[in-house]
């Protein structure tokens, strides 16, 4: 039996209500305490404020062999030297970007880094190679691990229909809907966390989901990729995405040749497309598109997502 592990994710003080927080450290923590039983101690602690010198004195109380994860909402807060103080008084860091700029990877001096999804790790892997074939000094390895669904859709299936109905879960500024899209899918407009128990109770009535990416430019010279997880909720609840082949992760877990995935997110590919899943409603194209949502689930199941962390607590540990 493996030594027990203490695990410590750190937050944002001020932000450990937020929805990210919410799925990527409450949630995560419920999931790798049910599948790593006995081997994990995980807590919750409040990362101090950047003023005076209470994050560097938080670091020195730190224990040797703990395990300090911390959530992307509390990386815009994190000083730079807390990560040398730590690696002083023994701790392992590991740094959850999510959907951040990835290129502190080659800036922090953290033990893991975490990606959320294949592209983000990929790219973490091609600024670490650069940086080094560089000189510039680079620490920490790229771990994968990707982003659990939200607890509060498990168990949404699909409801049988004869007709295919389609709709976008998620905040509406993230994709784009003309006149004419918004005549063939629904809207389930989320843009805060405490809409999605309401918006949960109509979900399953849709058997298409709709995840064409708006794609947002982000701050100059950011490095991003973004967690698949409108992908990941649809897999777990059995329909297939309607998505643009340049969405991170799309082409890396479906394939190239997943039936309903598009060249781009112009009108005129959007509507081809939603022709294209109406005609196949229930035949062969449909039922492959199935399959291969079936297939993606085995890639970010709780056993999965728990295999993932007990990689990073080999390396660590």
């Amino acid at each position: 039996m493996k030594k027990q592990t203490t695990i410590r994710f750190v937050v944002h003080r001020k932000r450990i209500n937020f929805g990210s927080a919410e799925l990527r450290v409450v949630q995560l923590i419920r999931i790798l305490e049910q599948q790593l039983g006995s081997r994990v101690r995980i807590e919750i602690e409040k990362l101090p404020r950047r003023r005076g010198l209470g994050q560097e004195l938080w670091a020195l109380r730190q224990k040797p062999g703990d395990v300090i994860v911390f959530a992307k909402i509390s990386l815009p807060e994190l000083r730079s030297r807390v990560l040398d103080i730590l690696r002083y008084r023994g701790a392992l860091t590991c740094l959850d970007y999510v959907d951040s700029d990835l290129r502190l990877v080659t800036k922090r001096r953290a033990d893991v880094h975490i990606a959320a999804s294949e592209s983000a790790l990929r790219k973490m892997r091609d600024l670490i190679s650069q940086a080094e074939a560089s000189g510039a000094p680079v620490s920490g390895q790229p771990f994968l691990l990707h982003h659990n669904t939200d607890a509060r859709l498990a168990g949404l299936k699909v409801r049988p229909s004869d007709s295919l109905n389609a709709v976008y879960f998620g905040d509406i500024r993230n994709t784009i809907i003309s006149a004419s899209i918004a005549k063939r899918i629904s809207v389930l407009n989320i843009d805060r966390a405490d809409q999605i128990e309401d918006a949960s109770k109509t979900l399953p009535d849709y058997n298409l989901h709709y995840c064409v990416r708006r794609m947002v430019e982000e701050e100059p010279g950011d490095i991003v990729a973004k967690p698949f997880t409108k992908g990941f909720i649809a897999a777990q609840m059995g329909a297939p995405v309607l998505i643009n082949k340049d969405v991170d992760d799309a082409v890396e877990l479906l394939g190239n040749d997943y039936p309903f995935l598009i060249a781009d997110n112009s009108e005129t590919a959007i509507l081809d497309g939603l022709d294209l899943a109406e005609d196949a409603y229930g035949g062969p194209a449909w039922q492959e598109a199935l399959s291969r949502m079936a297939q993606m689930r085995q890639v970010f199941s709780h056993e999965a997502i728990a295999r993932q962390f007990g990689d990073i607590l080999d390396y660590l540990t």
